[in-house]
């Protein structure tokens, strides 16, 4: 599998805090108060590539199970519920997957992007960036929930839900982002879960892979909960990490 090279923007954590600190205070409280703001605390996190490489190795498609000298184990619904801190209950994420994504981009976002940024039903994150880089100070209810819905779209194609690319995602999310306080209500974490299965298939199978998608965070985080002797110590216990490694 050495052809396989991970693709460190896929979890952009430097570059969400960063937007974060120009978020004003109602901005940051929209979002903290949707089935994402658990993220918000994760703070800037480092991938590892040498051990995500090394755990492609022993992932097994037909089972979805890695294999360990030591026995056998797995991604579960309740890791992601306790890494992430997302719902895991309620209803199916899945919506139509053809439809005006422009008129859908004016009316949940405010903008739609120009030129090859916009390709069907994927958006570069870059558009995201440029658009929605500063928020203006008397902003209006409308327009700072357009900019919490550009902010977790960014999440979520960022190292969520992402595919190989790393920069792009899919507008079939933006519907569900339309009431804001209605995001617990989807089990989130089953499709966090699905992407990340099928991350780890793709790679495995395919000889000539070059990236991997899925969310290489929770597959981290996973990793370093599961095998605490690979887990990092951290020289600040008051630094945000990983909900579950941090506990002692």
């Amino acid at each position: 599998m050495t052809n396989i090279a991970l693709n460190n923007d896929q979890y952009c954590s430097d570059s969400l805090t960063k937007i974060l600190q120009r978020f004003l205070p109602e901005m940051l409280q929209v979002i903290r108060n949707t089935a994402f703001g658990n993220l918000l605390t994760l703070g800037a996190v480092e991938i590892n590539n040498h051990l995500l490489l090394a755990l492609i190795e022993r992932w097994r498609p037909e089972t979805h199970i890695f294999h360990f000298p030591c026995g056998e184990a797995t991604v579960t619904l309740e890791n992601v519920a306790y890494q992430l801190g997302i719902p895991i209950e309620g209803e199916v994420v899945t919506r139509v997957t053809s439809t005006d994504w422009e008129a859908l981009c004016i009316r949940f976002l405010g903008a739609i992007s120009v030129g090859n940024e916009l390709m069907g039903q994927i958006v570069k994150l870059t558009w995201f960036e440029r658009t929605f880089r500063d928020q203006p100070e008397n902003a209006n209810e409308v327009v700072i929930e357009q900019h919490a819905r550009a902010f977790i779209l960014r999440m979520i194609g960022g190292f969520l839900m992402s595919d190989t690319s790393g920069n792009q995602v899919h507008l079939i999310y933006l519907p569900l982002l339309e009431d804001l306080t209605k995001t617990f209500q989807y089990s989130l974490g089953s499709t966090v879960l699905a992407c990340l299965y099928r991350g780890l298939c793709r790679a495995a199978i395919i000889s000539n892979q070059k990236e991997i998608g899925g969310s290489l965070l929770l597959r981290q985080s996973w990793t370093y909960d599961r095998i605490e002797n690979l887990a990092p110590r951290l020289r600040d216990p008051t630094t945000p990490y990983f909900p579950l490694v941090k506990r002692e």
